[in-house]
């Protein structure tokens, strides 16, 4: 048995010591709680870009990691990316681009990994600064 779980016995000296001052009128129901670790809130970011082949323009943006397989995470995010753009009539340059550059080649790549929002947001904005992409909207 593991430390952080209560044998039965151990449940029931525990009750005795502390006895309600009405008697019971159910049955003493066992709960048995596995101490688990907490899960960590900084999680793994993607920066990645997109690229036109035919025509060069590039697009820079963020998504969430899904476990390790960050360019499986930025393929999905690629994939929402053009579904919005078909749906949608947003008025953003990439989302214009992907609708009027529909039968041009695209390509994706990871840029960039890092580990929690705020970095990943910051380090986004720098990238963008830098390279100053065109289909960026800011």
């Amino acid at each position: 048995m593991s430390a952080n779980i209560l044998k039965i016995n151990d449940l029931r000296a525990l009750f005795l010591r502390n006895k309600p001052k009405k008697p019971l009128t159910k049955p003493l129901i066992v709960v048995y709680c596995m101490c688990m670790r907490k899960k960590r809130s900084d999680r793994n970011h993607v920066i990645y870009q997109v690229t036109c082949v035919d025509t060069g323009d590039s697009y820079i943006g963020l998504t969430v990691a899904l476990g390790q397989a960050y360019l499986k995470s930025v393929k999905i995010r690629w994939q929402k990316h053009v579904s919005r753009a078909r749906r949608e009539d947003k008025d953003w340059n990439f989302c214009r681009a992907l609708r009027k550059l529909a039968d041009c080649e695209w390509q994706y790549e990871v840029v960039e990994v890092v580990r929690g929002r705020k970095p990943a947001h910051q380090r986004e904005r720098e990238l963008i600064a830098a390279y100053e992409p065109s289909l960026n909207t800011f």
